[in-house]
């Protein structure tokens, strides 16, 4: 068996990974731990999807997220019989709403399957593959994120935190978008850091705005230029950076409307760092998840961590990170194991 898991290619700017591109490589890493032979490959468009499948020669393609126009996949099936393509989504149908195309490539998607038996289309969110099967009468495979990143654990110093000093750094990370809810968020922050007496750093990748995100930066830049507390904006890193720069954080939060999975939040959770995330995450627990509309919830949650932070009991969030983990692979290896045995040689 041999994967291989093709990204669409991002802008330079920004810069050497993103989401979906980690996302691959974790889930690769994983089924490579399992004995499956894969591979993660970023291209520029659908025109270069023949070349990486004729030079890797896989028994199954994955196609990250709704980029692969529909009718292509009337030349790929044809010409590719004995190979199993999935088109895996990554958003949950709010986010989905955004994007115009959305909807209409779903359809066109199901509709190439019942012509070919080599064609699936898949999510990584369960609750979406059941609403595609409410409004398409077809239910998607559950293919489910996996948090698998080599660089666990191995660049953040462990050091005493200075939880005395007059300032608090919180980390709410990753692109700007309205369904990110970074507003909200910043308003949270500086209620908790006024709470707990002391000045907030609120730190944000700026380098990459998606979806009219643009106003939600003037509207933070303009709500930190009234205030005490400060606004520090980042630049889109690789991860082994984006690692790094947590690791400086006292806080992460990922109170966001809509979250199939977060690796954001996974990184945070996984190296130790206080973390308050969005009830879609249900990988976290409970007392750890907010509702993202209610911003007393969201200090409450913050608050509960930050006082329990000495207890180190928000490390149960790792626990049943770990717990999805397993289940997520179990997941792929049987879909993985199924498919094959319809192949022929």
């Amino acid at each position: 068996m041999r994967l291989l898991f093709i990204c669409k290619k991002r802008m330079a700017s920004y810069g050497i990974s993103f989401g979906l591109l980690n996302s691959a490589k974790f889930v690769c890493n994983a089924l490579i731990k399992n004995g499956i032979e894969c591979k993660v490959v970023s291209v520029v468009d659908n025109n270069y999807i023949d070349k990486e499948v004729h030079l890797f020669k896989p028994t199954h393609v994955i196609i990250e997220a709704y980029w692969v126009v529909p009718s292509k996949f009337d030349i790929l099936c044809k010409k590719y019989p004995n190979i199993k393509w999935i088109v895996r989504g990554h958003s949950k149908i709010p986010f989905f709403a955004n994007e115009g195309i959305s909807m209409k490539w779903t359809a066109e998607y199901i509709q190439n399957m019942k012509k070919y038996n080599n064609l699936y289309l898949s999510f990584n969110d369960k609750d979406t593959c059941d609403t595609i099967y409410y409004g398409f009468d077809y239910l998607p495979i559950y293919l489910p994120n996996i948090y698998s990143s080599p660089l666990t654990g191995k660049l953040i110093k462990r050091r005493k935190r200075h939880h005395k000093k007059c300032h608090i750094d919180i980390g709410c990370f990753g692109a700007i978008r309205p369904m990110k809810n970074t507003l909200q968020q910043a308003f949270a922050s500086i209620k908790f850091a006024d709470k707990i007496g002391k000045k907030l750093r609120f730190h944000v990748n700026s380098g990459r705005v998606e979806q009219k995100g643009e106003s939600v930066i003037k509207n933070l830049i303009a709500l930190f230029d009234s205030s005490k507390h400060e606004l520090i904006c980042h630049e889109w890193l690789n991860h082994r950076d984006f690692i790094r720069l947590i690791g400086s954080m006292d806080m992460g939060i990922q109170v966001s409307l809509s979250e199939s999975f977060n690796i954001v939040g996974a990184d945070f959770v996984y190296n130790d760092i206080l973390f308050v995330g969005t009830k879609d995450m249900k990988w976290m627990s409970f007392l750890y998840r907010a509702e993202p509309t209610d911003i007393n919830d969201i200090v409450n949650k913050m608050k509960f961590s930050w006082f329990l932070r000495h207890t180190k009991f928000h490390y149960i969030n790792k626990f049943f990170l770990h717990l999805h983990n397993i289940m997520a692979t179990s997941k792929w290896l049987f879909f993985i194991k199924k498919t094959n045995r319809h192949i022929v040689s």
